[in-house]
């Protein structure tokens, strides 16, 4: 199999629908087999990490972007462009891990090895950007955060034809917003996002990110009805596409909120008890 094959046959399995735990044994199979090294191992590793990250798996997915590091000295060294991608992506595990100083190392590394290889005019640098501007909101540097997001998609729009980053960076920035209770501005930028990602030929992960802040945007604007059923089938999705992960705890603690909000307490301890109990296993196994 060359490595076109693997993602082809991997990108049929999302297209599918597969669930989680099938694309997991797929992916591991595929890792098996190609034991010994050559390209397919290595995007097949870095699959396997990238996979992990996205069902919270966060330990296996440090443990594969580690392998690729180590296949990837030998034969590009550690200055070049593809060490700096998995540079980038293992830091943004150690954010979603809460290891925010280890992170922040990280993305600066991998900043430094883009502007190196390709200048500062590069989408992967504007996407490192983006990513170290995330890192800021999570850690209470806002200003900073949207400033550095606000030069990613300066650099994007000045590229072009990179209508997916765009997308996420205004989804990022329609986060920050609605962080600031800045609901209209908020909403306004997160409809600008959704347009672009309805706009791919195919389904973008970040869509679903995109559904829940729209729930809770219009839970704040009164509309309970219409952001229950939102956020309903936002659950629906992750669990399909990710399982049971982070993202389908966070959305369960917003649905609690706003069924307090409305007095349907009984619903919302249901709600908390199995985000409680998901988060519980999640920390065991991490």
């Amino acid at each position: 199999m060359t490595k076109d094959q693997f993602y082809e046959k991997l990108d049929s399995r999302f297209d599918a629908r597969q669930h989680p735990e099938e694309i997991m044994r797929w992916l591991k199979d595929v890792y098996e087999q190609s034991q010994g090294g050559g390209d397919v191992h290595i995007a097949c590793t870095s699959e396997l990490a990238a996979f992990c990250r996205s069902i919270s798996e966060y330990q296996d997915s440090v443990k594969y972007y580690e392998e690729v590091l180590e296949a990837l000295r030998p034969t590009f060294g550690e200055s070049s462009f593809e060490y700096a991608v998995t540079v980038n992506n293992l830091a943004g595990t150690y954010r979603q891990m809460g290891k925010m100083q280890h992170s922040e190392e990280l993305f600066l590394k991998a900043k430094k090895l883009f502007e190196n290889c390709n200048g500062e005019k590069h989408f992967l640098y504007a996407s490192v950007l983006n990513n170290l501007g995330l890192l800021c909101m999570d850690t209470q540097r806002e200003e900073e955060g949207l400033e550095l997001m606000e030069q990613s998609m300066a650099i994007l729009e000045e590229l072009g034809g990179h209508e997916e980053d765009v997308a996420t960076g205004l989804l990022n920035q329609a986060y920050y917003y609605a962080g600031k209770a800045q609901d209209e501005k908020a909403m306004s930028l997160l409809m600008k996002s959704i347009r672009l990602f309805t706009s791919l030929a195919y389904e973008n992960p970040h869509v679903i990110s995109a559904k829940m802040l729209y729930g809770q945007l219009l839970s704040r604007s009164g509309n309970e009805k219409e952001a229950t059923e939102c956020l309903l089938l936002v659950l629906e999705e992750i669990r399909a596409v990710f399982g049971k992960n982070k993202d389908y705890c966070t959305t369960l603690q917003i649905l609690a909120r706003i069924c307090r909000k409305y007095g349907r307490i009984e619903e919302a301890q249901g709600y908390e008890d199995e985000a409680y109990h998901l988060l519980d296993q999640m920390q065991e196994s991490n």
